[in-house]
């Protein structure tokens, strides 16, 4: 059977009508004269303007973001890429009237661990130590001493106030310890020798009597009005001028940058603020009257011991009377604030001493006005008219005011005497 296949080069043609005389039309089921209708105008006028109001509210939008809330935006995404670090600041320094140094800010070495390395934080915020972390702890426990609950307890601490912050697991380090960790630092990579800023005292223990102590904010400062602004952890004044101007002194923690991942993970080295110029305190005490004032209360101290006497205590105060300023203020038993500094232990043991060496005698302690509130009675009754330098006045053992006996000093005196001979001849 054959079979024959069309030339592809022939050309068919088809015929131009079907029945010769009428043409073919396209077919369409919609009428063509509604294209051209008001209905269609209207209804393609309303889609534009749909469409135009759609386009504007994008516009619109876009701006808000990009221009109105840029900044907040802008605020939250570094926020979400970085996450602060606190870091303990230094303080500012105190001078005497002259522009002696009396406290100033030098360095101490610490030992610090890394909490992400160690361990990790539960749904509570709790740090718990990992196998490998808790083995690495008990480790560097016994190489340096320290309890195993002291260091974790420690590490707690410092995740709870700031999670990305190394967390301080030795404040005062011995220095052959510090150096062993600093040659052997690929041994012991979770613990690190670093710096912190700490007090320097160039005169020693001068002025420890008003220049008082520091330490870290307790839970009952945070509720006062003084540590209103303070965070946990930080390291506040908590006696004399380091309290009195804490404010001033104090520049609180320093928040350092440090960059993370999407998933919260380290992505970056730490970056440190730019430091800013620190106050300084200048006070009206001259440093080396304070030192002859504090060696003289000590010296009238031994000579009443000497003379079979026991002195419990003394002070001494040097002020301006015409402007009150304070050139030496000195109190006998006091503190050495450079080992308060340095000793933690040390400053414990300060609040049990029974002599009290914490109390600032001149300022604090209760002692009878002697005869240096004489002048000042003397003064009253002299602008009241009550009495003349040359009136005569009995100076006895004893007088009666309000059902109060006060004695004198000199009991046995029993004598007139003006003024200027009852302050010569000290009577009360």
């Amino acid at each position: 059977m054959a079979i024959s296949t069309p030339d592809p080069r022939r050309r068919v043609k088809r015929p131009r009508n079907l029945s010769g005389k009428r043409r073919v039309q396209p077919y369409s089921r919609v009428d063509a004269p509604y294209f051209r209708s008001p209905g269609f105008y209207v209804r393609v006028g309303g889609l534009a303007v749909v469409v135009a109001v759609a386009i504007a509210l994008l516009v619109l939008r876009a701006w808000s973001i990009q221009v109105l809330h840029g900044p907040q935006y802008a605020a939250q995404a570094h926020s979400q890429a970085f996450r602060t670090v606190d870091l303990r600041g230094p303080r500012g320094a105190i001078v005497d009237s002259h522009g002696r140094l009396l406290v100033g800010t030098t360095g101490t070495i610490v030992v610090a661990a890394d909490p992400s390395a160690l361990g990790s934080t539960d749904k509570h915020g709790i740090w718990h130590a990992s196998r490998s972390g808790k083995a690495a702890l008990e480790r560097f426990s016994r190489m340096s001493l320290t309890p195993l609950n002291t260091l974790t307890t420690r590490i707690r601490r410092s995740v709870i106030r700031s999670p990305f912050a190394p967390a301080v697991v030795l404040p005062h380090p011995r220095h052959g310890l510090a150096v062993y960790l600093q040659e052997r630092a690929a041994t012991y990579p979770n613990f690190k020798i670093e710096a912190e800023p700490s007090r320097l005292y160039p005169r020693g223990a001068l002025g420890s009597e008003f220049l008082g102590l520091l330490g870290e904010v307790t839970q009952e400062e945070l509720a006062t009005p003084r540590y209103a602004n303070a965070t946990p952890g930080e390291v506040v004044g908590q006696s004399g001028i380091e309290k009195l101007y804490d404010s001033v002194l104090n520049p609180g923690f320093l928040a350092a940058k440090l960059r993370v991942d999407s998933m919260g993970r380290i992505a970056g080295p730490l970056e440190l603020p730019k430091n800013k110029p620190l106050p300084t305190l200048r006070l009206t005490i001259d440093s080396h009257l304070q030192r002859v004032a504090e060696k003289a209360v000590q010296d009238g101290m031994a000579l009443a011991r000497a003379n079979g006497q026991h002195p419990t205590g003394g002070s001494a105060v040097a002020i301006n009377p015409n402007t009150g300023a304070i050139y030496a203020i000195a109190s006998q038993p006091t503190f050495n604030q450079v080992r308060a500094e340095n000793d933690p232990n040390y400053v414990s043991h300060l609040y049990q001493d029974k002599t009290g060496p914490t109390l600032d005698r001149a300022i604090a302690g209760v002692y009878p006005t002697g005869s240096t509130f004489k002048p000042i009675i003397a003064e009253a009754a002299l602008s009241a008219g009550i009495i003349t330098p040359t009136t005569p006045q009995l100076c006895s053992g004893s007088f009666v005011l309000g059902g109060t006996i006060f004695h004198n000093v000199e009991a046995g005196v029993y004598s007139e005497m003006t003024l200027p001979t009852a302050l010569a001849e000290s009577c009360d």
